[in-house]
């Protein structure tokens, strides 16, 4: 007798089991501090616990955050709990949106929380609470948020160390593309999640569509129609990096016996969509006019497979953004109250890197920065116990460190490269004005000021040779002398330009 319920036991745990684990078949999910985050069939999930309890009280502070302003508090019959629902309008595109409030002890609570577009899929949230509340979330839903690779669909792809997933399903490489996928048990569902977001993608702010029309091309190797759509954002470039155009792929397929929609997109000024960047060139083949397949013979593009020099392509040599020393010539201009001291002057600069990282596209270095006064205006130099007149002398600038992220330009004939700079030191203001030697054999030394120099800039570079570039930069410098130095007062000035060529070797 207690064999046969013990076997009995067993047969209904594994069948539970086995049917939970084909439940979560199509989910990803992923933990973080604050919250777990899911997606599943289009879903977006979260799980979250609040420090607020389930009267009147309470849950008045869950609507306010999350924003739930037109929300009804519900009972859920099958699980016994209260569910806030609502539904809104996202981008010309009805969300359901569903929160089941899990009550806890001292006065905390759990929220399981659904976002979905167009429909609800009440047998799934059902299905995701009731496993959570047993703790019977397969273990093989979660992913590290730290990655060196992905499962997508059944086959690993090895990413490069900047690639991070933006939410489940959702992973970015910078400067190689964007991709999200959804997996769900039909086509037609499939397809009805790729329209609807293609539909909401259209109807964002500051987005223009400029062109869609359907291609042909291979997706993970099986040949599909896909909608190629081409958006504006409307922002200066600069402000984005390098390009506002975003080119979009929606495509849905069956990989691998499950029926998936992937969306992947790249910025790019390549209107004419005959190249991949390396994260979307892993699923998807672009069709030639003549018919043929792109780089059909091309092996993973993160593979590491050396090449002599001679074959290596103009998009490789891109990447490897090397260079010890910056050089730069150029000019300071003040701005403000700090014109009035002093005019506009040559400036001088090297930078050497501490820390040079061409992979992950950044790089500390060590920077001299330095101009000689022209056109200087006496302005009063104050000590404890008395004042004159003076002028800065020569030469003055910065001391310090400057942090540059690069950002690759791909397709584009005049700039390679696009470079952000933030900089800290001292600024350091000699004038003319000596001060007084305590014996005829001391140093002359001259009345200073110094002040912390802060620092952001941008530059444009052209790659010239394998490991040299050239390129044009723009700093701003804003140094509170008033602030740290008592010598001079509060209307001295702070704010200053500094424009240069520089030489990368």
């Amino acid at each position: 007798m207690r064999l046969t319920i013990l076997t009995l036991t067993t047969i209904l745990s594994y069948g539970l089991f086995a049917q939970d684990e084909n439940r979560f078949r199509n989910f990803h999910g992923i933990k973080q501090t604050s919250a777990d985050f899911f997606e599943a069939e289009g879903y977006e999930i979260f799980i979250q616990q609040v420090d607020n309890g389930l009267n009147e009280k309470g849950i008045r502070k869950i609507k306010k955050k999350y924003s739930i302003k037109a929300g009804q508090l519900t009972t859920d019959s099958v699980l016994n709990l209260k569910v806030l629902t609502m539904t809104e309008e996202k981008n010309g595109v009805t969300a359901h949106l569903n929160y089941y409030l899990i009550p806890g002890a001292e006065n905390k609570s759990t929220v399981v929380g659904f976002i979905r577009l167009k429909t609800r899929d009440i047998g799934l949230e059902r299905d995701f609470v009731k496993s959570h509340l047993t703790n019977s979330v397969p273990p093989f839903v979660y992913t590290k948020l730290e990655i060196d690779s992905i499962d997508f669909v059944g086959r690993t792809i090895k990413l490069e160390p900047v690639c991070r997933w933006m939410s489940p399903h959702n992973i970015q490489c910078p400067d190689s593309g964007q991709m999200s996928w959804a997996i769900f048990d039909n086509l037609k569902q499939a397809e009805e999640y790729r329209d609807t977001q293609f539909e909401m993608a259209k109807n964002k702010n500051l987005v223009d569509l400029k062109e869609q029309r359907w291609i042909t091309l291979k997706f993970e190797g099986q040949e599909a129609k896909a909608l190629r759509a081409r958006f504006k954002i409307q922002m200066p470039k600069l402000v984005m990096g390098g390009s506002n155009i975003l080119v979009v792929y929606y495509v849905s397929g069956q990989v691998r016996g499950k029926y998936v929609t992937c969306i992947l997109s790249q910025y790019t000024d390549d209107t004419d969509g005959d190249r991949l960047p390396p994260l979307l060139s892993e699923v998807l083949t672009l069709q030639n006019p003549d018919g043929t397949w792109v780089g059909e013979e091309r092996t993973s593009i993160y593979e590491s497979n050396p090449k002599p020099d001679s074959l290596i392509d103009q998009n490789e040599k891109r990447i490897e953004d090397r260079g010890f020393v910056k050089l730069e010539a150029g000019i300071w201009i003040p701005v403000g109250k700090l014109s009035s001291k002093v005019g506009v002057s040559p400036n001088f600069g090297i930078h050497l890197a501490l820390i040079d990282n061409p992979k992950l596209r950044f790089r500390v270095d060590c920077i001299i920065s330095l101009f000689i006064p022209q056109n200087t205006k006496e302005f009063e130099y104050s000590l404890k116990d008395s004042v004159f007149m003076t002028k800065i002398g020569a030469p003055a600038g910065v001391f310090g460190l400057l942090l540059t992220k690069t950002k690759n330009i791909s397709n584009n004939t005049v700039i390679d490269y696009f470079d952000q700079t933030y900089g800290l030191g001292i600024g350091i203001f000699p004038t003319i004005t000596e001060e007084p030697k305590e014996n005829p054999e001391d140093r002359t030394k001259h009345y200073h000021f110094d002040t912390v120099h802060l620092s952001y800039g941008v530059a444009f570079r052209k790659k010239i040779f394998r490991h040299k570039s050239v390129g044009l930069a723009f700093r701003y410098n804003f140094t509170p002398t008033g602030w740290f130095d008592s010598n001079v007062g509060q209307g001295f000035g702070n704010s200053s330009v500094t424009t240069s060529l520089q030489l990368k070797i």
